[in-house]
Parts: structure tokens; C-alpha cells; sequence
């Protein structure tokens, strides 16, 4: 049963794994499922398409490689485009009210994807940043 809930991507990890990252992890999962937010099918927003069933995320048409954090974090924007999210709710929904956020780690992160999904990550237009606060999302 936990493994069905539990996004692909911990799956495929080879060990070793930090034993904190997997339980930040597993409780994300639980709090989609109290959420009701399994993910099933395809969910699309813009040109970016996230296929659940096969565990691709395409751009355009074109599949992209994400890490399981750069999942994660592109799939909580997504279900939430248009609304700001602040740092710390990223910090908690993509490792946990536990862990506390490193210096620029967010931005990092931010960064990564954008060079990933943006056509031109020096000028995003998928993800925005409020500059102090957070990131909005516009499909």
C-alpha cells in the first residue's frame, strides 16, 4: 500500500539514501493523500504536461529529465498556478515543517527547473518570483 503512494522517483533512487530525505518524502505523500491530491492521468497547464501514469513531465511535447525535488516542486506550483506560495510553504511541502531552509536553497531549486521547463529561463514566464516573498506559477 505505501509504495503505491509514494512518488516513483524515491523508488528508483539507488543507495544509499538519507533516511530523513525518505521520510520528508513519505510524509509528503500522506499529506497528498489527506489532501486528496493523488495524482492520476495527465494534468497540463500551459505547454507543460505532467503524465502520472508514465512519470513524465514534457515541454511542449518534448520530455524533460527532472530530479524527484524538481518534481515535487514543479507539481505543487502547477496544482496551485496563479497563487503566490511562499518560500517557507515550498520549504514544507517539498521536505517537511522539520527541515529549515538553507540560504538560497528555494532560489536554487527555482533555478534548476526554470533552466529545464523555461524557454528562456533569464526570462521566465512559467515561473515568477515575487522577490522577498515567493513564486507564482503562470501556465
Amino acid at each position: 500500500m505505501m509504495l503505491s503512494i509514494v512518488s516513483p522517483f524515491i523508488l528508483e533512487r539507488t543507495k544509499p539514501f538519507n533516511l530523513n530525505d525518505l521520510l520528508a518524502r513519505m510524509t509528503v505523500a500522506l499529506r497528498r493523500i489527506s489532501n486528496g491530491q493523488i495524482e492520476k492521468g495527465v494534468f497540463s497547464v500551459g505547454s507543460i504536461t505532467i503524465d502520472f501514469n508514465d512519470n513524465k513531465v514534457l515541454v511542449s511535447g518534448i520530455e524533460v529529465k527532472l530530479t524527484p525535488t524538481e518534481y515535487d516542486l514543479l507539481i505543487y506550483l502547477m496544482n496551485n498556478e496563479g497563487k503566490l506560495v511562499t518560500r517557507q510553504d515550498l520549504v514544507q511541502r517539498l521536505w517537511g515543517s522539520k527541515y529549515s531552509e538553507q540560504p538560497g536553497q528555494i532560489r536554487v531549486l527555482i533555478n534548476q527547473l526554470r533552466n529545464k521547463i523555461e524557454p528562456n529561463p533569464e526570462k521566465p514566464r512559467f515561473i515568477l518570483n515575487e522577490p522577498g516573498v515567493g513564486y507564482k506559477f503562470l501556465g
